[in-house]
């Protein structure tokens, strides 16, 4: 049976532009990967995998592309959020997980720095089995609803509410709290596999934590919620 019972769960790692000592906001996401993970086989099922154009700070830090290894031709030939959030949504209707949910009032429009006009869809839920999973809080809780207010939408799609963070999976199996993902994959004897803080790789990393904590008797069944929207703005913080 599926651990939480849910059969998928949408491993996600954003990367978002930084520097080192100073905040930036709004603090833009660059990178946006998705892998549905299939908890029955334990196989990933489809990847989404998106660069994101920042506009309120364009330019990269030197920090930002060390730390990530995104650079800044990356993302200038990239989407901007709009449109990448869009496809994200659009693919998971496709793969038929998510539906809309108000056909009458399905989402919002918003209008970029240039006058252009995007359509995101926000009433929206689930039709199967399925919710989202990051290594700490941040990504949901902080990154995304931050960068969805950021760019002017008044709704937030409510696919994004409800999450797993695998940081208290790992505190219940080994029973103690680990500061952050390359450290828990050490302590788990899990090799880490492509670049730290490329979201791909990390999301990559992620699933591989996840199969050796479902087979350990993790129970995922902690939900995080999102409190309210507009998100409170705050620091980069995976607890």
């Amino acid at each position: 049976m599926a651990a939480h019972g849910c059969l998928w769960w949408q491993v996600v790692d954003f990367e978002a532009q930084c520097n080192d000592g100073q905040r930036i906001q709004p603090q833009e996401i660059i990178e946006f990967p998705l892998l549905a993970l299939n908890t029955r086989t334990l196989e990933v099922d489809f990847e989404f995998h998106h660069y994101v154009r920042p506009v309120a700070h364009p330019v990269l830090t030197q920090f930002c592309t060390e730390l990530t290894g995104i650079e800044q031709h990356t993302v200038e030939g990239a989407d901007t959020f709009p449109v990448v959030l869009e496809k994200c949504t659009q693919l998971l209707i496709e793969k038929g997980l998510l539906e809309v949910a108000d056909h009458d009032d399905p989402g919002e429009i918003v209008v970029d720095k240039k006058g252009s006009k995007h359509f995101i869809t926000t009433q929206t839920r689930f039709v199967r089995p399925c919710i989202f999973l990051s290594c700490g809080d941040w990504d949901f809780k902080t990154c995304l609803p931050g960068q969805c207010h950021a760019i002017g939408m008044s709704r937030y799609p409510k696919h994004f509410f409800e999450w797993i963070n695998v940081k208290k999976v790992f505190s219940e199996v080994k029973g103690y709290r680990c500061p952050g993902m390359a450290r828990m994959l050490e302590e788990l004897n899990i090799e880490l596999k492509g670049r730290h803080h490329s979201g791909i790789d990390d999301s990559r990393n992620i699933a591989d934590m996840v199969r050796y904590l479902i087979r350990k008797g993790g129970s995922f069944t902690t939900i995080s919620k999102l409190e309210g929207y507009p998100p409170r703005i705050g620091r980069r913080k995976k607890p």
